[in-house]
C-alpha cells in the first residue's frame, strides 16, 4: 500500500516483428492506471516486456488491482495473461 511502483512484467518466447502487444493496469473501480499499445519492431527468441505508474505521491487505494497483457499477430490472440495483486 505505502510502495510507489506498481509494475507488471511479461516473460514470454517466440517474438516475431509483425506482433503487436497491449499491456494495461486496472484499479480496484475497473478504471484504467496503464495501457501500452506497441509493434514488435525486432523478432526475438526471448522478450521480456513491462508497463506500470511509478512515483506515486498517494498511497495505493486498497481492493483488487487487474493487469492484463496480450499479444496479437494480425487480430489473432497468440497470448493472453491476466493477473491479481491486492492491497489491504
Amino acid at each position: 500500500k505505502t510502495a510507489k511502483n506498481l509494475f507488471f512484467g511479461v516473460y514470454f518466447a517466440g517474438a516475431i516483428k509483425t506482433n503487436t502487444f497491449r499491456i494495461r493496469l486496472y484499479e480496484p473501480s475497473g478504471a484504467k492506471l496503464y495501457d501500452k499499445s506497441q509493434t514488435i519492431k525486432k523478432e526475438a527468441n526471448v522478450r521480456f516486456l513491462y508497463g506500470g505508474k511509478s512515483k506515486r505521491t498517494l498511497p495505493w487505494r486498497q481492493g483488487r488491482y487487474r493487469a492484463v497483457f496480450d499479444l496479437m499477430t494480425g487480430k489473432k490472440p497468440v497470448l493472453s495473461v491476466e493477473r491479481f495483486v491486492q492491497f489491504r
